[in-house]
């Protein structure tokens, strides 16, 4: 076949207009990547959409192992809290309230 292109998983990019940064999960239309390199509006840049990943969190609650992780809207961290914000995927461990930052599992579906 002749018009297979890859797995989907890592894609080049463009940056939005506030950029990216590495690490940092970002909401470009309707998906979600983690940037591999920072990169600044307009740049193009490698972005993970499947995937475990240590990130910040913002949590109200304690999460436990396999409960439903989300983008927070405003793009700052992921939280357990669904309401306004973007499913990703699930936390790979026991969370308390207090965490700065947790893992994740990244599952790339579409927003």
């Amino acid at each position: 076949m002749k018009n297979y292109n890859g797995a989907g998983d890592q894609l080049e990019l463009i940056a939005p207009a506030d950029g990216v940064i590495a690490g940092k999960p970002v909401l470009i239309g309707a998906l979600v990547v983690i940037p591999m390199t920072t990169a600044a509006s307009s740049e193009p840049f490698i972005g993970y959409r499947c995937g475990e990943y240590t990130v910040p969190v913002a949590l109200t609650g304690a999460v436990t192992q396999g409960a439903k992780a989300y983008l927070k809207s405003d793009g700052s961290a992921i939280t357990g809290t669904a309401s306004g914000n973007t499913l990703v995927g699930a936390f790979l461990a026991d969370l308390a309230s207090d965490a700065a930052d947790g893992l994740v599992l990244f599952t790339g579906q579409i927003a």
